[in-house]
């Protein structure tokens, strides 16, 4: 029977002393200080872990910064060298059409003295003597009768001043 009774003292003095910590005013008191130890801990742990966030974070968007103005600076200059691509091809351009003109107005003028030379070589002179007076004589029947004169194309020719050739090479 001792043991019976060591153990219902052993277990009265437990729940006695966990029925006194909770019913009494210092057992709630101390009850909820280890409850507001244990919510501090808490909130520091919270407030340390989103500290360390933010700072990975902030890290991580400063080396964002620095890469994303790297790329801006590459960026920039695959620009400008665009630029000067788009520059120089446009330049390019305005070349090949002022050549276009220049072909185009050489190839009428080539065209005009060939219809100038056709005209004179019907009209040639047939006299040993190109200072007759009578002035030049047709070669043929056809142009009997008819009076010389100096086709446009050719007085036009002959009223401008003759271009220099010069080719702009770059």
């Amino acid at each position: 029977m001792v043991d019976i009774i060591s153990l219902i003292q052993t277990l009265g003095g437990i729940v006695g002393g966990l029925g006194l910590g909770m019913f009494t005013k210092s057992g709630r008191v101390k009850s909820q200080a280890d409850a507001y130890q244990k919510m501090a801990e808490a909130y520091e742990y919270r407030i340390k872990t989103a500290e360390e966030a933010a700072e990975r974070s902030m890290k991580r968007e400063d080396s964002l910064h620095v890469q994303i103005d790297s790329l801006n600076a590459q960026l920039d200059e695959k620009t400008i060298k665009m630029r000067e691509y788009v520059a120089d091809a446009m330049q390019s351009e305005r070349d090949i059409n002022d050549l276009y003109e220049k072909l185009v107005k050489a190839e009428k003028e080539i065209a005009d003295l060939r219809v100038a030379c056709e005209y004179l070589l019907e009209w040639r002179c047939e006299h040993t003597d190109c200072k007759d007076p009578r002035g030049r004589r047709p070669p043929n029947g056809k142009l009997f009768g008819q009076e010389f004169t100096l086709p446009a194309s050719v007085a036009t020719y002959r009223s401008k001043p003759q271009p220099t050739t010069s080719i702009k090479s770059n």
